[in-house]
């Protein structure tokens, strides 16, 4: 339970009183001297590792944390001289998979060999915990490029042998079972519709044909109705059956899989072939359309053809751009249909492609794109996961009440689109619009014969989503959306000009180390260094995570991902002292927050922004001494922060002074602050201490919080406190710690009745942090410290001008503790005109209430 506590190893002595420690503890204690020394070090070694392994075998807690932050990827491990390899990351206790990825994901990371890059490959699957994956996926990317590399042979002319056909044979047999939604037997059948073009290949279509007998031959009756359901073979025979019409081969197919044959239409009532300009691979039979407007004809697009769509030559693939108020018509790639051009009209946009893509073309899929995602095409198409399915994307479902009806009306135009509620049925499944899906031919008549409907015209009339409505119609003829091995990444604005960060799909760009699908850039100037990664063996964006856990992504993943350049968070690791903090909209405070902390002589800032939508994260973004993270993940699920201030100074300040700090404190030891934080800190009352408490000076103005709007400086505009600040009347003790507890007079005050456990107004937020350490949320306690006797003060300026929007919004966000209990007792408050928290009876300057004092005295 103690071994990697240095305190029970303090305590052990003293409690011994100077005797020998026994025996059976000396190899333990030897251990844990150790890794204090590598601690101090500053890198790894065989010695520390086997340390680590000693406490391993006695099952202590807490061994995986400090592993990752002496030797693994997140921390010390950097500084050593060997290049990574497997081997060295096996060191930080993780398995192959979590070290290749927390190692390759460090900013600043050295970089790796071809082993650590495939070992992250094959290990992001498996963070996408609630994406289904396929029994066979990496058997589909295989036989995949197999098939190509044999219509690409054909393509040349030259003749595909049986020798060719049989090596391929085991691998089509084994996607053809139910499974694999009898995907082999589509990709047989569509390898056969390429080569029953040129006599030249006989012998090979004839041998596939006998491995279409084979199949049906041997089916089990219980397997004729999935088979009859499955979209790869329905549409690999259709197109088939389309382009060679008149041959035998085609009604023997038809014979031998009279179950897929009758869902097909009838003979000659097929929609078109592929027009002529419009050539495709019949293994992919799929034309990409790109989403756009007419003004983004001349900005986003350009960076896409020289992009990714210029990748999809090599794969045979089509792409066309869809731009509205049109006729319909085609103008070299780009197509104008008869819609409108403007957000609120995307539902008719959508609803017109899918009609145009299905009538003039006889594509088996489309995949519908919007002009600010990136494709890894490779990925995206060989992995053929689309190819089972007729609805095919990232599913989202909304229950009652979770759909946000609002959503169009700030990007709307029209009085319609600005005043009116989407009022679409709930529950609802669907595929996530922004982050591309795909359609079968089967499902693009079943969208059409549904918006024709009586019903689908009513969901069209009361839908504003796009992707909604379309999954809407599409249940009313019975298609559901499949999301099998969707795994892509999803960077979004916060606001209009915001930094597009990662939201809700948290994961990396593509490339060798990060095979994802698609990545939503929601920008269109990134999509040449989009590009350029994907061919890197890099994992970007660069992300931490806290080392108590393991590496996660997607939703609520506590990924932080660094946002501003590698050469400011060299500085924040290099300065003496840094301040560490969380933060999300603090606008209003912010630029006294740093003013006041670089007077203070502070180094550089460690912060992350939780989801800003007020121009925080822009505005740190510009500041030279910030550090900036950014983070998804809700705040309540971090222990209220903590994980992640604790993340960042496990990566970048072991055994520094740190600051941890909220936007809305100010640091002060001195009436008239001269002293800075350095020098403080470089005084006898901190040698050979590691942490410090600071009191939470609740500040407030003697009039109206409206009327405190910081705009000249905060000391003046709410300089009153308690006469006496805190209490102490609660015998708790902290989590981890045995710690004596001060809670605010002040905010027992206003909210009378209270639990005497609430409020606490202490904080152990300076310290040099070590991985011994034990943090509580919040910092209010902690343990395995030498605090020192010296203890300061933070002007908490809670109560202000922005205090009445602060609290209405974490009551609607029901991130803060308890439900955010604080919050909603405060708007209680509010709620009945109390504007004024001054006390003639109670309230002093700050300066003048004794104790504050007495902590000033010291200065």
């Amino acid at each position: 339970a103690y071994g990697l506590s240095r305190q029970f190893w303090q305590m052990l002595e003293t409690h011994l009183n100077g005797d020998a420690v026994p025996s059976e503890l000396l190899a333990a204690k030897a251990a844990f001297a150790v890794i204090q020394r590598g601690a101090q070090k500053g890198h790894a070694s065989a010695e520390l590792a086997a340390a680590l392994d000693l406490f391993d075998r006695f099952g202590t807690s807490d061994v995986a944390r400090l592993r990752r932050e002496l030797l693994g990827p997140s921390g010390l491990y950097l500084s050593d001289d060997a290049a990574p390899d497997a081997g060295a990351l096996a060191r930080a206790g993780l398995e192959p998979g979590q070290a290749a990825l927390r190692h390759m994901a460090f900013p600043g990371a050295a970089p790796v060999g071809d082993d650590l890059v495939q070992i992250a490959a094959e290990a992001l699957p498996g963070r996408y915990t609630q994406v289904p994956r396929a029994p066979y996926y990496q058997l589909q990317l295989r036989t995949s490029r197999m098939v190509q590399t044999l219509l690409e042979q054909a393509a040349t002319g030259a003749a595909v042998t049986p020798a060719q056909i049989r090596a391929l044979a085991p691998d089509l047999a084994t996607l053809a079972s139910e499974r694999s939604q009898f995907l082999g037997l589509g990709l047989g059948l569509a390898l056969m519709r390429a080569l029953a073009r040129d006599p030249m290949h006989a012998e090979g279509l004839w041998l596939l044909l006998e491995g279409v007998k084979s199949f049906a031959d041997t089916l089990p009756q219980e397997k004729l109705e999935p088979l009859s359901d499955a979209a790869a073979p329905r549409l690999a025979l259709m197109a088939f059956c389309t382009e060679h019409a008149s041959s035998d081969m085609a009604q023997t197919l038809r014979d031998l899989l009279p179950g897929v044959a009758a869902h097909l239409p009838e003979t000659g009532t097929v929609s078109a072939e592929n027009s002529p300009d419009m050539p495709g691979s019949p293994l992919f039979d799929t034309i990409v359309t790109v989403f756009s407007c007419l003004p983004n004809l001349t900005t986003r697009i350009p960076p896409m053809r020289e992009g990714w769509l210029g990748l999809l030559r090599a794969l045979d693939i089509p792409y066309v751009i869809i731009v509205g108020n049109g006729d319909g018509r085609i103008e070299g790639d780009v197509v104008h249909v008869d819609a409108p051009d403007d957000y609120e009209g995307l539902p008719q946009k959508t609803l017109a492609t899918i009609r145009w893509v299905h009538d003039n073309t006889g594509f088996a899929h489309l995949l519908k794109i919007d002009d600010d995602c990136f494709l890894n095409p490779d990925e995206f198409f060989h992995s053929l996961s689309y190819r089972k399915y007729d609805y095919y994307g990232r599913v989202l479902t909304r229950h009652a009440g979770q759909t946000d009806r609002a959503w169009h009306n700030e990007k709307s135009n029209s009085d319609r689109g600005r005043l009116e509620l989407d009022k679409s049925p709930e529950p609802s499944t669907y595929t996530d619009g922004g982050s591309g899906y795909t359609l079968s031919r089967t499902a693009m008549a079943a969208a059409i014969d549904a918006m024709d409907s009586p019903e689908g015209q009513h969901l069209i009339q009361v839908s504003f989503m796009e992707d909604k409505l379309l999954g809407d119609l599409l249940a009313l003829r019975g298609i559901r959306p499949v999301d099998e091995d969707y795994r892509i990444a999803i960077r979004r604005r916060t606001w209009g000009k915001a930094r597009p960060v990662s939201r809700w799909v948290n994961s990396f760009d593509a490339s060798p180390a990060a095979p994802v699908k698609l990545v939503h850039l929601d920008a269109h100037d990134t999509q040449a260094a989009a590009l350029d990664t994907l061919t890197k063996p890099v994992l970007t964006p660069k992300k931490i995570w806290p080392s108590y856990m393991d590496v996660e992504l997607v939703y609520q993943s506590n990924a932080l991902e660094l946002i501003s350049p590698q050469d400011r968070l060299d500085a924040a690791r290099a300065a003496d002292v840094a301040v560490v903090a969380c933060m999300r909209n603090e606008m209003f405070m912010l630029p006294h927050f740093l003013a006041h902390y670089r007077k203070l002589g502070v180094g550089a800032f460690l912060i992350v922004d939780n989801c800003s939508d007020d121009g925080t994260l822009e505005y740190l973004l510009d500041q030279p001494d910030v550090a900036l993270f950014s983070v998804d993940t809700d705040y309540n699920l971090s222990f209220y922060g903590v994980a992640w201030q604790q993340a960042m100074m496990a990566a970048f300040r072991v055994g520094k002074w740190s600051l941890v700090a909220d936007a809305d404190e100010l640091l002060i030891w001195q009436e008239n602050q001269t002293q800075t934080l350095p020098d403080l800190l470089a005084g006898p009352e901190f040698v050979d201490k590691d942490a410090a408490r600071i009191f939470m000076l609740d500040m407030y103005p003697k009039g109206s919080l409206a009327k405190a709007t910081f705009k000249t400086d905060p000391f003046q505009e709410a300089g009153y406190v308690e006469r006496q600040p805190f209490l102490f009347d609660w015998t708790g003790r902290g989590p981890f710690s045995n710690m004596p507890t001060w809670t605010s007079a002040l905010r027992h005050r206003l909210i009378a009745g209270s639990r005497t456990d609430l409020f606490v107004a202490q904080k152990i937020a300076l310290l040099r942090y070590q991985p011994w350490m034990r943090v509580s949320a919040g910092l209010h306690f902690l343990t395995d410290v030498q605090l020192a006797d010296r203890e300061l003060l933070f002007a908490h300026f809670k109560y202000n001008a922005d205090f009445r929007r602060k609290a209405q919004t974490e009551v609607a966000r029901r991130q803060h503790f308890n439900d955010a209990e604080e919050y909603r007792k405060y708007l209680a408050l509010i709620s009945e005109g109390r504007d004024v928290i001054y006390d003639e009876g109670l309230s002093v300057p700050w300066t003048e209430a004794p104790f504050v004092k007495t902590i000033l005295s010291r200065g």
